[in-house]
């Protein structure tokens, strides 16, 4: 092991325009690689989609680290800006480190920007039989080291060894996820996607089962990609890379351009029209994915390659052929459990217990770059630990909160006791340690702080009622709640969907929307018992603080409570009591300046129509008012949407649903006159054939996106409250 060096002040610098909490694992694993340095460097982790306030522009670091995060942005439209916003760099007295990839896309454009910023070291993903071509400018005055796209995670895969099922108790022969890449990435970014599709062909014909999609929606991301990986027995794969130089984004532009007129043009059609030489080149490397497949022990069926020299084929990998010809054999091979467990087990001691692929060998690395210029001399400041604590704090939120769906009870032998008030109970857990964070937990979400509050006010009749068990299902129902509020796409998003059975609410965890096309009537209430099924792919075993841990958590006190104070809980719960999944979440705007974006485009909404604020007031009392003021801001975006795009409308007596499908051809369509002998209780907008979100104005030409809800469906659950005269009223809005 490396010696630590003395411990240096480091700036990290990346770029997100979502929460820190929603990057990928892969991408977050590699952003806070220098975390596993054995020296305490004092590390700023900042966020330059935030802005760059002065006070980190300002102060002295030993050394800055860009993140390959930031220096996608030379691919953006809007890179003349940002360029010009990060210019500050420049001038930072330090070494300047750059932690490129993808550097094929806009070569030409990242070499200038590195050597305007005067970047001292490049960890490129290339050797130097390409440098001098991706690196005209700084091949001659930056020292260049070698760096692989991703590296091995000890501490995740210390977790998922002992969790980990053997190859002949796996459950999928073959899986694999990719997406269908760009043309511009030429033959070899096409290979991520043809091999899918020919594993799928190939698996179905020799009776393989497999679990292979290159859609969208059935992309994983987040921790859960592990637990997928884990139930399969066999992955499919190829070298990361492009086959393409795309020096200035002018092989982009042209392909865009083409296809702009000629959409459904194929690969070969689009390679047929361009330069000869075109598609020639190679820049091919290992990525993060074949290490998770390591610690995952899954067996690697991959197209065959170098694999920057980690891999050797027939031993870490099952090689085939680059047409493709003998993958069903080699498949068929590999879904031996005999021939996957000798592969992934050699696999496993050879590049994982080596230790020099993990994270801690690029820290390492980053240490040895550190070391070749002594610390900074100047005195710390006092804003520095606060700005590395605030930016460290905005990184490190978590981002899966399905470890929070699991209960935990508190303080068992309690319920042993005569029963005592609810608000002694309460009282009681502040008192110790866990119970005390434990009711501030629930206290910090509006589910949970609406159960203790119906809970408090049932007195004496809730006594039997333990709080040891309510504070931690509020708890669970608080993350199920935040979690349907998250942004759709994220890593911490989940849909939550209520299903009726006799007696019985199902609240399941969806990982995705639901695909049911029409909402149904609310569940009966109140229910006898309430469950709540959690998403699992089945992949790995429970951790040993969760062995208890099922798939169905029953929650018994809620239960209870729902029978006493029947209204009151139904109110907490209405959130989560979505027939369609996601329908009702209302995605949280992030940052501040998307906070205010939101408002200001609402106030306009509210202010603009006259009888808006008239519906504010009816509110009070009923709904919330920012839910109002959101709903009433969808149901102008929806008439907006209705100039540009047909609305289909479809009632339905039986539900008093009025569903309006934007996108859809349908013989009824907004504008008409609504039927007036229907009572309508319920409005939803389904705008997925379209998109998830939809565009709204703010002022002086700006423009905000505004997520629906899960699916780019939303159901006005504010305006479901008001009385029939304000409802009345909006829905004269939708005829109009």
């Amino acid at each position: 092991m490396q010696e630590a060096i003395a411990p240096r002040r480091v700036l990290v610098l990346y770029w997100t325009p979502t929460a820190p909490s929603g990057i990928r694992s892969a991408i977050r694993q590699h952003l806070e690689a220098i975390k596993h340095s054995p020296s305490s460097h004092r590390l700023t982790f900042w966020n330059t989609f935030d802005g760059s306030p002065a006070l980190v522009r300002r102060e002295k670091y030993d050394a800055v680290i860009l993140h390959t995060t930031l220096l996608c942005l030379r691919w953006f439209d809007s890179f003349a800006a940002w360029r010009h916003k990060l210019n500050w760099v420049s001038s930072l007295d330090c070494l300047k480190i750059a932690m490129p990839q993808d550097e094929y896309n806009h070569s030409e454009v990242l070499d200038e920007w590195l050597r305007d910023l005067d970047v001292d070291h490049v960890f490129s993903n290339f050797g130097t039989d390409v440098r001098h071509l991706l690196y005209p400018h700084m091949s001659q005055r930056a020292q260049f080291q070698h760096a692989f796209t991703g590296y091995i995670d000890e501490n995740l895969a210390s977790k998922l060894e002992t969790r980990l099922f053997a190859s002949a108790q796996r459950r999928v022969d073959v899986v694999y996820r990719s997406t269908h890449p760009a043309y511009w990435f030429g033959r070899l970014g096409q290979l991520k996607y043809l091999i899918g599709e020919k594993a799928q062909a190939a698996a179905v014909a020799r009776g393989l089962t497999a679990d292979i999609s290159s859609r969208t929606d059935d992309a994983i991301i987040g921790d859960e990609w592990f637990d997928f990986l884990s139930a399969g027995r066999v992955v499919v794969g190829c070298e990361s890379g492009s086959s393409v130089l795309d020096r200035r984004g002018e092989v982009q532009a042209s392909i865009r351009a083409y296809l702009q007129d000629h959409s459904d043009a194929t690969f070969e059609e689009v390679a047929a029209r361009m330069p000869q030489g075109w598609d020639s080149y190679r820049f091919a490397a290992i990525s993060p994915r074949h290490f998770e497949a390591v610690i995952t022990k899954t067996c690697q069926v991959l197209v065959a390659g170098r694999y920057d020299d980690v891999f050797k084929a027939g031993i870490h990998y099952l090689p085939v052929r680059e047409d493709l010809a003998d993958l069903g054999d080699v498949l068929l091979a590999a879904s031996d459990p005999a021939v996957a467990s000798r592969v992934t087990e050699r696999t496993y001691e050879e590049i994982y217990r080596s230790g020099r692929y993990t994270y801690r060998a690029l820290a390492e690395q980053i240490d040895r770059v550190l070391g070749t210029r002594p610390p900074n001399p100047h005195a710390r400041s006092l804003v520095a630990p606060a700005m590395a604590r605030y930016g460290s704090w905005r990184l490190s939120r978590p981002s899966n909160l399905d470890y929070g769906f699991s209960l935990t009870f508190l303080d068992s032998a309690s319920e042993a006791r005569a029963p005592a008030a609810p608000w002694i109970q309460v009282l009681q857990l502040l008192g110790k340690r866990p119970g005390g964070r434990m009711v501030f937990d629930v206290l910090g979400g509006r589910v949970g702080r609406k159960l203790l509050a119906a809970y408090l006010r049932a007195g004496k009749a809730a006594s039997s009622i333990p709080a040891s068990r309510l504070v931690p299902e509020s708890s669970v129902l608080n993350r199920m709640s935040k979690a349907q509020s998250m942004q759709p796409g994220t890593p911490s998003f989940r849909a939550i969907k209520a299903v009726s059975r006799g007696s019985t609410l199902e609240l399941s965890v969806l990982r995705r929307p639901t695909t049911d096309a029409h909402p149904v009537d609310d569940p009966g209430w109140p229910p006898r018992s309430l469950l709540v099924r959690l998403p699992s792919y089945g992949g790995l075993t429970p951790v040993a603080a969760l062995k208890d841990a099922r798939s169905v958590e029953q929650l018994e006190a809620v239960s209870a409570l729902a029978a006493l104070r029947p209204v009151l809980v139904f109110r907490a719960l209405r959130p989560l009591l979505d027939s369609v999944g996601g329908a009702r979440s209302r995605p949280r705007h992030r940052g501040a300046r998307n906070r205010v974006k939101a408002f200001l485009t609402t106030t306009r909404v509210v202010l603009g129509r006259p009888g808006n604020l008239w519906l504010l007031v009816t509110a009070a009392g009923r709904a919330p008012l920012g839910d109002t003021a959101d709903d009433l801001l969808k149901v102008s975006l929806l008439r907006i949407a209705k100039g540009s795009t047909r609305v289909a409308r479809h009632v339905d007596p039986k539900t008093k649903t009025l569903r309006l499908v934007t996108g859809e051809v349908g013989p009824d369509e907004l504008g008409s006159q609504i039927p007036t002998d229907v009572e309508i209780k319920r409005v939803v907008w389904d705008h997925s054939a379209v998109s998830g979100y939809v565009s709204a104005p703010v002022m002086l030409g700006r423009r905000m996106t505004v997520f629906l809800g899960a699916g780019g469906i939303h159901e006005f659950t504010a305006i479901e409250a008001l009385p029939d005269s304000a409802r009345k009223a909006i829905l004269r809005q939708l005829e109009g």
